[in-house]
């Protein structure tokens, strides 16, 4: 599930960068404290795009719902998925601990 997770999100990073005009992005700051107070979303899981910057996955296991956020090396975010997954509580049970 968490390689499926995660390689649907690079699709749609991919398919988002050709359509930039679609995409939100502000500071990192900014969006994660919306997604904490909008949805419930805590950080989950933060994987590193060679070249790209993080990919981060903030999920809620109350709502169900996740966002995957690029954020570049000078602290701006850009959401490049989200959705809802009945399944994140066992998603985050498989998922490694975020490293500080």
């Amino acid at each position: 599930m968490r390689s499926f997770l995660l390689s649907l999100v690079l699709v749609f990073a991919v398919t988002f960068s050709a359509a930039a005009e679609e995409i939100v992005c502000n500071d990192r700051e900014r969006i994660v404290e919306s997604l904490v107070s909008d949805f419930g979303e805590q950080l989950a899981e933060v994987k590193d795009i060679e070249g790209e910057g993080l990919l981060e996955i903030h999920v809620s296991a109350l709502t169900g719902s996740w966002t995957a956020l690029l954020t570049k090396t000078w602290k701006l975010s850009c959401v490049v998925g989200n959705g809802h997954d009945a399944n994140i509580p066992e998603l985050l049970d498989t998922m490694s601990p975020v490293e500080a």
